[in-house]
């Protein structure tokens, strides 16, 4: 996987979160020109806290989590994302992180170990 393709790989593999995506990049006025970390960050992981939050089918979070470790075994780049714009915003919410991490395969955790590490969390 590279870096360009995340986004688009994403809502393939995860459609139904499609259209609440579209919806929070407009209520935060984001577009193409923002750059893919807050696009993600800002417009994309609020959908995900979301699902986790409200423990959106089974099926859909293995798909999410899945979709995860193969960022965290991705170029540089990807990775960064994850960590930067994915696992810190997972860890920010103690409630989200607890039913995030049963989901995360060993890459993502390896990463998520890193970052809370380096945050002193």
């Amino acid at each position: 996987m590279i870096i360009d393709d995340v986004l688009e790989l994403f809502i393939k593999r995860v459609p139904e979160l499609e259209s609440e995506f579209k919806v929070s990049l407009k209520e935060n006025l984001i577009d193409e020109k923002d750059g893919l970390y807050v696009i993600w960050g800002m417009g994309m992981m609020p959908c995900i806290i979301t699902a986790i939050k409200n423990k959106a089918n089974e099926n859909q979070l293995t798909r999410i989590f899945d979709f995860f470790e193969e960022m965290a075994t991705s170029e540089e780049d990807v990775k960064g994302l994850l960590m930067y714009s994915t696992l810190e915003k997972l860890g920010d919410e103690k409630e989200i992180f607890k039913l995030a991490v049963p989901f995360m395969g060993k890459q993502t955790r390896r990463l998520l170990d890193r970052v809370e590490t380096f945050l002193g969390r």
